[in-house]
């Protein structure tokens, strides 16, 4: 089911599936709410699963106010207040994880748990972030693989022409924004997934998130790279699923 939504007169666009305590799931810069049809589909049968448009990706409109990636979290919060999605499970990729980690430090009452999926967020020293500003596209398309099939990357290079000017737009600084101070500060129960052979976000940062975030699992995702969720869907869904498996019930 597709939900729509108004907030601050932009229009927003959600995937909703299932009924039962929420999981909300955020894409990356080359994504929208699609990213996680596989999620919708398995996760729908035990929660609300919810796969949200960010403002100005898929559906969604870029709202006033949302001048960087940076502004996500805080319309985030919003979003959810307005929806009713309580303390969710919150599930962020790439781009989307850092928003999921911003929205876990700046608004730690709204969150029940966090789960990392090859994130950014961080900076490391001698590990640099493949940028989609930096590279073409069809290159930074292919990266995100381990082993790109036909079918993945027509659907990823599908998604270019609605998300490619907002991302000129919003990421100038934000994918550089290093939170590693900050993750000591994180006091819910955190899974990080990461596909091992990651060319996009190495694997490196995994480690770094791990060790930052208190008490924080790690499940690596073999024969994936930046998106696992798509690659190895049935790995990454069982990972999460363990976990959730490990939060305590209401």
């Amino acid at each position: 089911m597709e939900q729509a939504f108004n907030l601050k007169g932009a229009r927003l666009h959600a995937y909703v599936r299932g009924e039962g305590a929420p999981l909300l799931f955020i894409h990356g810069t080359g994504g929208s709410g699609k990213t996680w049809f596989n999620q919708l589909r398995r996760f729908g049968q035990t929660h609300t699963a919810i796969a949200i448009d960010l403002p100005g990706y898929g559906d969604s409109e870029l709202a006033p106010g949302v001048e960087s990636v940076d502004d996500y979290a805080s319309f985030v919060a919003e979003w959810m207040a307005l929806a009713g999605w309580e303390r969710p499970v919150v599930v962020g990729t790439s781009m989307g994880g850092r928003v999921a980690l911003q929205l876990a430090l700046d608004h730690p009452d709204r969150v029940g748990a966090l789960v990392l999926v090859d994130a950014s967020g961080l900076k490391l020293e001698g590990h640099p972030i493949l940028s989609p500003a930096e590279v073409d596209v069809s290159a930074f398309m292919q990266a995100l693989f381990y082993r790109p099939s036909p079918t993945l990357a027509r659907a990823a290079t599908g998604e270019v022409p609605a998300w490619y000017a907002t991302m000129r737009r919003l990421t100038a600084t934000p994918l550089r924004t290093d939170l590693q101070a900050r993750l000591g500060e994180i006091r819910v129960p955190t899974l990080v997934v990461w596909g091992e052979q990651d060319r996009v976000i190495p694997p490196p940062y995994a480690e770094a998130f791990q060790r930052g975030i208190p008490g924080a699992q790690l499940r690596w995702i073999p024969e994936a790279g930046h998106v696992p969720m798509l690659e190895r869907p049935g790995a990454v869904n069982g990972a999460i699923a363990d976990f959730l498996e490990t939060l305590p019930r209401d």
